[in-house]
Formats: C-alpha cells, sequence, structure tokens
C-alpha cells in the first residue's frame, strides 16, 4: 500500500517542509525502485540541504540525486509552464518544489522479501552562524518480488513433440518402403523361378 508523508521543522528561524507520495514500491530482482522527496522553504531566506543514505541493506545501491543542494525561498504567486515543475498550496501560498530523486537498485541475487532503506535529510550550515541544524529521516520500503515465468521458463514439451514429428514420419515412410521392396523382390524371385523351371521342361522334351 502506498503512503505519503509530509514535514514542517524549524528551528531559529530555519524552516523546511518536504512531501512523498510514495514510500513504499514492488520491485523485480534486477530493477530499480525510484521515489521523490519534495522539498520547499516557506522562509525569505535559503539554506544548504544535505542528504545522505544512513541506513541500506547489505547489496542495496542508493544514488540520491541532488544529495546536497541550496534551498532557495519556494514562495510563487503563480504556477509556471515550465516542464516537471512540482507545486503545492500550503498555509504560506502556492509553493514551488525541489524535487529530489531517490533510486535503489535490486541486485538480481537479492533474496525475496522487504527492505527498508532510511534517508537523512540535514539543514543548515554550523559554519554560517546557525547554531542548529534541521535533520530528519526519511524511510522507504523496497519489496523485491518474484519474476514469475521469466524466472523459471522451460522449453515446453509440446516444442518437443512437433519437432519429432517429422522425424517420426520419416522413419515410418522409410519401413514401409522397405516392406514394398521386399514384396518387389520375392515376386521376381519367383518369376525367375517359374521361367528357369519351363525351360528345363522344354529342355527335357526337346531332347525325347
Amino acid at each position: 500500500m502506498l503512503t505519503s508523508f509530509s514535514l514542517q521543522i524549524s528551528v531559529h528561524g530555519l524552516s523546511m517542509a518536504a512531501f512523498s507520495e510514495k514510500t513504499s514500491e514492488q520491485v523485480e530482482r534486477g530493477e530499480t525502485a525510484e521515489f521523490f522527496i519534495l522539498f520547499w522553504n516557506p522562509e525569505d531566506e535559503p539554506f544548504p540541504v544535505r542528504l545522505r543514505a544512513t541506513e541500506v541493506p547489505e547489496g542495496l545501491i542508493v544514488i540520491i540525486t541532488p544529495n546536497d543542494f541550496m534551498l532557495n525561498s519556494s514562495l510563487v504567486t503563480e504556477f509556471s509552464v515550465e516542464k516537471g515543475g512540482h507545486y503545492v498550496n500550503t498555509p504560506y501560498g502556492l509553493m514551488k518544489t525541489t524535487p529530489v530523486r531517490v533510486l535503489v537498485k535490486v541486485p538480481k541475487t537479492m533474496e525475496l522479501k522487504s527492505y527498508d532503506v532510511v534517508i537523512t535529510a540535514t539543514v543548515g550550515n554550523p559554519s554560517g552562524g546557525v547554531s542548529a541544524l534541521l535533520e530528519k529521516k526519511f524511510k522507504f520500503t523496497v519489496d523485491v518480488v518474484s519474476q514469475g515465468l521469466f524466472e523459471t521458463t522451460q522449453p515446453e514439451t509440446t516444442t518437443e513433440v512437433t519437432t519429432t514429428k517429422p522425424t517420426v514420419g520419416n522413419e515410418t515412410q522409410g519401413i514401409t518402403g522397405m516392406f514394398v521392396a521386399g514384396r518387389l523382390t520375392d515376386f521376381i524371385l519367383l518369376l525367375i523361378s517359374i521361367i528357369v523351371l519351363a525351360f528345363v521342361i522344354w529342355f527335357i522334351r526337346f531332347r525325347k
């Protein structure tokens, strides 16, 4: 079941919001699960955002794009015609979000079960005079499922029967031909025997 979550955190003048419409996905072995985290900043001042995968089950590969960026003020007055833009309506007004793409690659040897991946987002820069950092964890679930018939496909019996039928037919025709040839040979031998016998009888009578 797909769920959604959002967050709104603030400390010492910093404020960040994030939303994801999907936190779980079913994928086959060798495939890649894809998730998005949408960030927006209702404040006037920009601040840095850093993301990293803090909990990754062995075997999975996690790619975060972008994983380090400056989140500017997200407040806009109207929707833009820009392709791929993501917007949210908030109590503070219309916000244009910054999407972060999270890819989870599943190897072909992975065991069939569910895996949880945790992504940690950190907001703020201690070197910039901010006395505290904002940190939030996002958990995504990858359900690795079987590839079904594609994993166990084997040649069908009917295919083998089909390929052997012409051979059986050829063998049958060969056996039939041998039988006919045998009957013809016997007939010729009988005919020769009759001719020889007639010649012998004629020869005996002629000598008398």
